[in-house]
């Protein structure tokens, strides 16, 4: 318990972290919610069943902790592990992945991951059942839905025709602004250039590079949400098919400024009414709780950051 003298109790840890940014280079991420929202979450649930499905046949084998989605689009199947295997490559969807730090696969170089596009990663006979056919479909369907309302809202400037995947899911799609001003794109973008899908006439496949969009700034900030003393399952941070537990949320963000800082806020609180009768018991109503504001940013080859901590608890929970 945090000494009840205290206004409130502050831990402040810096770190470095080796990796990118977390998100597109210099993007900021729009602050209101979009329409689009319910057929995004649709859309990622029956995705993932479908996937959970034809992994069950057999036919989505990926290489990533967390699989991709776009071999599940182009091909109704999967076979980016055995292609990593065997030093061909992975979709550019993958290969994000393991520069972030998702691989799955032991004993794998992630900087030797090679860009195999999507459009190699289909293994024979699809996506199998007519039933896993039409949930896949169902699921792209509201997918696209999804994408013409971000880009009705302004929040969706893809660079590949049908338009990536990851950002739509992140409700944000600056990569074809991003890629006008010579920066990199997601991994779903990268796959659909050495697809053929590239939408900027004349642009050589050597112009196009993955944005670093490691996962070290998520990471390392999540982490911090665990006490000293306690473990969280991984799947607390990086959410599975087949997990049941939910990954952990909080509000995050960018600051405008070029080369600017990353942010995120987490916090809890529990209110907490108890009676107790008899000579020993009491009644009381109290709260537990605290609120842990994050900042990160790259500094030289790492990333530092920032996790102050606070709790109100001194004020929130009494003697007895």
């Amino acid at each position: 318990m945090i000494g009840r003298r205290m206004l409130a109790a502050v831990l402040v840890a810096t770190t470095f972290l080796t990796g990118g940014a977390f998100a597109h280079e210099g993007s900021k991420k729009p602050k209101k919610p979009t329409a689009a929202a319910a057929e995004l979450k649709s859309a990622r649930n029956k995705l993932d069943a479908a996937k959970k499905k034809l992994a069950s046949q057999g036919k989505y084998s990926c290489c990533l902790k967390k699989s991709c989605d776009i071999c599940a689009r182009r091909n109704g199947s999967c076979n980016c592990a055995a292609n990593v295997a065997a030093g061909k490559g992975a979709c550019g969807e993958c290969q994000a992945g393991w520069l972030a730090g998702r691989g799955a696969m032991k004993g794998v170089d992630p900087q030797a991951v090679k860009l195999l596009d999507s459009s190699h990663q289909g293994m024979r006979h699809g996506a199998g059942p007519t039933e896993t056919a039409n949930s896949l479909n169902e699921a792209l369907g509201e997918l696209t839905a999804a994408k013409k309302t971000l880009v009705k809202e302004g929040r969706f400037a893809c660079c590949i025709k049908g338009g990536c995947d990851e950002c739509a899911f992140e409700t944000d799609c600056p990569c074809g602004s991003d890629l006008a001003q010579g920066k990199g794109v997601c991994g779903s973008c990268a796959d659909g250039w050495h697809a053929g899908d590239g939408m900027f006439p004349g642009l050589a496949l050597s112009e196009i590079h993955i944005a670093p969009m490691s996962d070290s700034m998520h990471d390392g900030m999540a982490m911090g949400m665990s006490s000293g003393t306690s473990q969280q399952p991984e799947a607390a941070f990086v959410e599975s098919e087949t997990s049941n537990i939910a990954p952990m949320s909080m509000l995050m963000g960018r600051t405008s400024r070029a080369g600017g800082w990353d942010w995120m806020l987490a916090a809890n609180v529990f209110v907490v009414g108890t009676a107790q009768s008899g000579p020993r018991g009491g009644d009381g109503v109290f709260s537990a709780n605290w609120v842990m504001p994050m900042f990160g940013r790259k500094l030289g080859r790492g990333y530092l950051t920032l996790r102050p901590m606070f709790s109100f608890e001194p004020a929130t929970v009494r003697n007895g």
